[in-house]
């Protein structure tokens, strides 16, 4: 049951440091398009 618990934190952390980085990653390139379209 440890283990289990241990694999799904760290799945959990894996995938909300995958999504926060491609959410930023996102929300910039938007910004840059943004500020372009703007000029």
């Amino acid at each position: 049951m440890k283990v289990l618990n241990l694999v799904k934190k760290g799945l959990r952390s894996a995938l909300n440091l995958v999504y926060g980085k491609y959410h930023l990653m996102n929300s910039h390139s938007y910004r840059e398009f943004y500020e372009k379209r703007s000029i």
